[in-house]
């Protein structure tokens, strides 16, 4: 089990009552293969994403329902569709950091993609 997932399910578990009320999403991409790596996940129904973007986005979106500060979240579609925008501009904004785009993966790359992201969101609001 991954390290922090083990950490939020043992505090969920163990924890004091505030920590008792936590609850964790759980993505796998495909259905039916977390038990091969994961057996102590019982009681936990892992969203199945498929590899695809934008399901993931409709899974986030579901679990989380609300920010931080209980404003209700935009739907999904919502939010696929201006990160769509952000991929369309993604090369450009790489290049403007002297960057090219294969060089910027989300999860191998994520400070530098991360930038990149923020600043898409601060010029596009």
């Amino acid at each position: 089990m991954p390290f922090e997932l083990g950490l939020a399910l043992g505090a969920k578990y163990y924890g004091g009552p505030k920590k008792r009320r936590n609850s964790a999403l759980i993505m796998v991409e495909r259905e039916h293969t977390l038990a091969a790596y994961l057996s102590d996940l019982g009681g936990n129904d892992p969203q199945a994403h498929g590899g695809d973007p934008a399901n993931v986005i409709r899974i986030v979106t579901r679990y989380l329902h609300r920010t931080p500060d209980r404003r209700l979240l935009p739907g999904a579609q919502f939010t696929i569709d201006r990160f769509a925008r952000f991929r369309e501009r993604l090369p450009d904004l790489a290049r403007a950091s002297h960057r090219q785009p294969e060089e910027l993966h989300p999860f191998h790359d994520y400070r530098a993609y991360r930038v990149l992201v923020d600043e898409y969101l601060r010029k596009s609001r």
